[in-house]
């Protein structure tokens, strides 16, 4: 097993997409130790704010898997 820190962001309809995420690590990777979910302005251009997140996993998945998993979640 190998333990994976994540950040998770989203300024489109952010609150369902965090809560999306959160619940797709969960189904995939079991009990995950998840942050709050923090409010931040957009930084670099105009736009909706982001809301912002970390996740810790414990993963079977070596690094290429999982960030092929990720990008797929994504």
């Amino acid at each position: 097993m190998h333990t994976a820190c994540l950040s998770l962001g989203s300024n489109v309809d952010p609150e369902r997409h965090i809560a999306i995420a959160f619940a797709a690590l969960r189904e995939r990777f079991g009990d995950i130790r998840a942050s709050a979910a923090y409010r931040t302005p957009a930084v670099g251009f105009e736009g909706a704010d982001f809301v912002n997140a970390a996740a810790v996993i414990d993963s079977d998945l070596d690094v290429h898997a999982l960030n092929q998993w990720l990008h797929a979640l994504e």
